[in-house]
């Protein structure tokens, strides 16, 4: 019987100093669509410039990128929802990578 300590496995039958180190692969495999990743990822980095627009006093672009981050938000939702059909998925998909082209202009 083996038993798990750290990286290392050690048996009943051997003593502590015969353990021997165990190499364990590690694979991150995302569960998100790629979409939704990056619609977060933009979201966050939009944030900061949309506080900067803020302190700035630009009050007409930060009204235009709030909208955008909650149509954003929204069409995001839809996507995590899993309520969608392929074609609606795909017209939701289309639309926000319309409103990353708009926001990385």
């Amino acid at each position: 019987m083996y038993k798990r300590t750290s990286d290392t496995i050690a048996s009943n039958d051997m003593a502590a100093s015969e353990a021997k180190p165990v190499n364990v692969a590690k694979t991150a495999v995302p569960l998100e669509d790629p979409v939704v990743t990056e619609v977060t990822s933009m979201l966050q980095e939009w944030a900061s410039l949309w506080k900067q627009l803020y302190v700035k006093h630009k009050v007409d672009l930060f009204y235009k990128v709030r909208h955008v981050m909650m149509e954003l938000i929204d069409l995001r939702r839809q996507l995590l929802s899993g309520h969608l059909t392929q074609d609606q998925s795909r017209d939701v998909k289309r639309h926000i990578t319309v409103r990353l082209d708009w926001g990385n202009e």
